[in-house]
This record gives structure tokens, C-alpha cells and sequence, in this order.
């Protein structure tokens, strides 16, 4: 079973986002953490681990949550690992400085979208 669908495993049975992340930052070295969910065709920051560099401003600025690589991820639902987001082509330029990699979940219930959660590294 390829990680992320592991990771995706546990948190459809509800295992704590803390011991995920920490799995994550592990395995790949992430900085930090976020869950995105959606409201009313936008999106608003739920969580956030320590190490953000990055202004949440700045991700959500104007943004639909469907843009760039995590709306891939979101249209899809399918998790996507990009491990170098500077020559992805849903990479949104004004992120490049703070995004090296990430990997996204899609968060869906019921086959309705629900945000993201996502691990970065800067």
C-alpha cells in the first residue's frame, strides 16, 4: 500500500492529525501542516502545525480552492505527492518561494468535498 493511501486509511478511521503529521514529517521531512476546509465556495485555514512560513494570506489571497495543486487534489480526490513544485504545472507562481514539496489529501465525505489537508516543505 502506497503511503498515501495509508495515511488517507487512518484518517477515514479517525486517528489523531497530531500523530499523522509527526508520520509525515518523518517520512518526508515536511516543515508544516495545514487542513483547508470549504465554506460557501471558499476556503478558510482549520488547522496549522508550528513551522509555517508561509502568510495564510497569501495562500488563501484571492484564491479558489480549486486552483493549483491542491485544487487538483480536491477536483480529482485522489492525494497528490509533487516533490518539486517549482516545475509542477499547477504551481502557483506566487507560492513558489515558500513551497518546495508537498503532499495533499483531499478531505471528502459522502462524495462531498470537504478542503485539504496538506503537508510543505519551504
Amino acid at each position: 500500500m502506497h503511503f498515501l493511501d495509508l495515511w488517507r486509511a487512518k484518517l477515514d478511521e479517525g486517528e489523531d492529525l497530531a500523530a499523522l503529521w509527526d508520520a509525515l514529517r518523518e517520512r518526508y521531512g515536511f516543515e508544516s501542516a495545514r487542513v483547508f476546509l470549504l465554506q460557501g465556495g471558499s476556503s478558510f485555514l482549520a488547522y496549522a502545525s508550528s513551522g509555517d512560513i508561509e502568510a495564510t494570506e497569501l495562500i488563501l489571497a484571492g484564491r479558489s480552492p480549486y486552483e493549483g495543486v491542491v485544487g487538483a487534489a480536491i477536483r480529482l480526490g485522489e492525494p497528490l505527492e509533487v516533490l518539486d513544485y517549482a516545475r509542477h504545472p499547477q504551481s502557483i507562481p506566487e507560492r513558489i518561494g515558500y513551497v518546495r514539496s508537498l503532499v495533499v489529501l483531499p478531505l471528502r465525505h459522502a462524495g462531498e468535498d470537504l478542503g485539504s489537508s496538506g503537508v510543505t516543505a519551504g
